[in-house]
């Protein structure tokens, strides 16, 4: 659908993608993203920018952010306390155990999601109205989890906004973030630099 910009195929593609979910809402939510995914890499910047206003409020913005730290909370707490499992077949040491968990963190989705939404708008346009959007969700991505990656973006949105010292700090924890997680990020830096000196940010 993507590359012969077939609006029709799309439709089909998302109402499948919808029929994969049992209830109303994620049935809904599957087929909006679709169709936001296909309006972004055809780039229909009108239409991506409408929809993705209504998708990301409806779906992201309206979720207390209190809420999912408690899920996720309740979750990690609740795999910390499961049995370390049965020993590796053919080991030698008998401490040695088949254990394996992936634990997602809500919370971290819903940064990453709104993160890339802000990008995408701050990216696309240079409207105050999406970018005071894009702030927003900017803002709510480093409530839900701090990654350098959300501090970022929302230091740019803020600089472009005319926040100018605000965006510095911002960036500057973006900066200490991520070296804290062994994370260091030359663009960032540079970032910072051209804030302090109030240069004009690339894309």
């Amino acid at each position: 659908a993507i590359s012969t910009r077939d609006l029709n195929a799309a439709y089909r593609v998302a109402t499948f993608a919808g029929s994969t979910h049992y209830d109303i809402t994620s049935a809904q939510k599957a087929y909006d993203k679709n169709m936001l995914d296909f309006y972004r890499e055809i780039n229909d910047t009108v239409q991506y920018l409408a929809d993705a206003t209504r998708y990301y409020d409806t779906y992201y913005m309206t979720i207390p952010v209190d809420s999912i730290k408690q899920v996720d909370s309740i979750k990690s707490r609740q795999l910390s306390t499961v049995p370390k499992g049965d020993a590796i077949p053919g080991s030698t040491n008998s401490s040695a155990t088949r254990r394996s968990i992936i634990f997602s963190a809500s919370s971290q989705i819903y940064t990453n999601q709104l993160s890339a939404a802000a990008k995408s708008f701050y990216q696309f346009s240079k409207d105050f109205v999406h970018l005071k959007k894009a702030l927003e969700w900017a803002k709510r991505a480093c409530e839900f989890y701090d990654t350098p990656d959300a501090m970022d973006i929302y230091a740019r949105i803020l600089f472009r906004l005319g926040n100018e010292e605000e965006a510095i700090a911002w960036e500057g924890k973006a900066i200490e973030t991520g070296k804290k997680r062994g994370i260091h990020s030359r663009e960032r830096e540079e970032v910072l630099n051209k804030m302090k000196n109030r240069d004009k940010l690339i894309d």
